[in-house]
């Protein structure tokens, strides 16, 4: 946990990433050179989070404006509907969506970037050949982790905290990227697929030749005196400020922050939001809901009675000429689908999607799945505030809790990621929801965690104001703030 404050920082969770990060400043490059070099710092070190095999999303303030991309993968084109929805997997072949990490650094690098991507990426290839210790976080999933492939075996399965761990498969394929980001889908490409037709996975080349990320427009809603920008489907952007929405109509802006009742109302906002969320959030191209009316929907609070995991990394970066860029990646699991080709771990992004039939999330090939990924920016006149974080389905909870304590409590950046939270964690039949002990909340739902506890997400983020940038890592993990000064 740090709090950083100077002329340009960087923010992530894990201390070798944001060093990276700085170095890459003061080296010359921008923000957007840094949070690229971060993202692949991520991906060796913390590969359990996110890498190679999975997917990114970004979203970047700058000074001509706010700029989003979307670097999710759609399920192979033969993807074997039947047999997921008749198994219902969580890890394994039928888990694997197209990975777009990598696309996502094209984009960025071809449109924002002033290094070459060699010097980008040389510091993670440097790790991932030499070597670097086991960090905690690392070491519990790799202690945690009980799928059974033997390349996963054979990089990790006898490894704990302190132990050096190698990538060098890993390093080749991110020297190839180096001289050509596009041979990832395409001679690269080759070889995975092969790999992954043996583990049982119903992929072709055309599935990595023909991806392609999109450009897109943030969704935005003015909440008291800020307007808050998220992420648009596929992603669950919208389901922040459904609960924001939400909260400010009900006046919950203006109860004590530990009244029990605010917490329960606010449990009520979530259940509404996330029902919204699972019948009408996919896919753009197959949704039968224009997100902006969804917003403009009014909600009965009284109607849900309450009795009263995930993993991914999110970094950030801030530079001199006013860019604040934020990325965030997943594998969606801790070591997602568990696959493992040529020491890249596979995503299990593929049950994003609806287990039944007949909505605009259902399983399809060829078709991206509701993603849990977003990144959510505020702005107020001259501040403003790019937030991100672990937490995967609970991530709308995290984001307009943290934000609430911003806007609503006139909290700092620090106290605000630092307060104790409360997370919805079914809203299907039970309504059962987790809390910080810090918290005093009595009901047979609910399950009290450790006083800072990784359940309830895990947050970086950069601040922008009089001309300053702050930059803030959540004391619940291991990540570091840095800053130029």
């Amino acid at each position: 946990m740090t709090l950083a404050v100077g002329k340009a920082v960087v923010a992530s969770q894990h201390y070798i990433s944001s060093l990276i990060g700085l170095k890459i400043l003061e080296k010359g490059g921008n923000a957007f050179d840094a949070a690229l070099a971060m993202s692949a710092a991520l991906s060796i070190v913390l590969p359990h989070t996110g890498g190679l095999g999975g997917d990114g999303f970004l979203l970047a303030y700058t000074p001509n404006g706010i700029v989003a991309y979307n670097g999710s993968g759609k399920s192979p084109k033969n993807f074997d509907v039947e047999a997921f929805l008749k198994e219902k997997p969580i890890r394994g072949p039928l888990t694997i969506t197209i990975p777009g990490l990598v696309d996502l650094w094209n984009w960025t690098f071809q449109r924002f970037c002033k290094l070459s991507m060699k010097e980008i990426l040389e510091p993670s290839i440097r790790i991932a050949k030499e070597g670097f210790h086991i960090n905690k976080e690392l070491a519990n999933a790799i202690a945690n982790f009980n799928y059974q492939d033997e390349d996963w075996l054979r990089i990790y399965g006898n490894k704990k905290l302190g132990d050096v761990i190698t990538q060098k498969e890993q390093a080749n394929i991110l020297e190839a990227i180096s001289r050509d980001p596009n041979n990832f889908y395409n001679d690269l490409a080759k070889e995975l697929v092969k790999g992954l037709k043996r583990k049982g996975v119903k992929i072709e080349e055309e599935d990595f030749n023909e991806h392609r990320g999109e450009e897109m427009q943030t969704i935005s809603l003015k909440f008291l005196d800020y307007k808050i920008h998220e992420l648009p489907p596929n992603t669950q952007g919208i389901t922040t400020l459904e609960i924001l929405k939400l909260y400010e109509e009900n006046g919950l802006n203006k109860l004590d922050f530990y009244d029990e009742k605010r917490i329960i109302e606010h449990l009520k906002i979530a259940a509404i939001a996330y029902k919204d969320r699972d019948r009408y959030i996919a896919d753009p191209k197959f949704m039968d809901a224009d997100p902006v009316e969804l917003l403009k929907k009014t909600h009965v609070l009284e109607s849900v009675k309450l009795d009263i995991e995930g993993d991914t990394t999110f970094l950030a970066a801030a530079d001199k000429e006013g860019n604040m860029v934020g990325i965030i990646q997943s594998l969606f699991h801790p070591f997602g689908s568990g696959v493992t080709v040529n020491g890249i771990v596979f995503q299990n992004r593929a049950i994003g999607f609806s287990k039944k039939k007949g909505l605009p999330n259902s399983p399809l090939g060829g078709k991206r799945p509701l993603h849990t990924l977003s990144i959510t920016f505020a702005e107020e006149d001259d501040r403003k505030i790019l937030l991100g974080c672990t937490g995967g389905d609970l991530r709308p909870q995290i984001h307009s809790e943290v934000l609430e304590n911003i806007i609503c409590y006139e909290m700092d950046l620090a106290n605000a990621i630092d307060m104790p939270r409360w997370m919805l964690t079914n809203w299907d039949e039970e309504y059962e929801f987790i809390f910080e002990k810090r918290l005093s909340i009595k009901s047979r739902k609910a399950k009290a965690l450790d006083y800072f506890s990784r359940s309830v997400g895990i947050c970086n983020s950069i601040e922008y104001s009089n001309e300053t940038y702050k930059g803030y890592s959540d004391l619940r993990s291991e990540g570091v703030s840095l800053s130029i000064f």
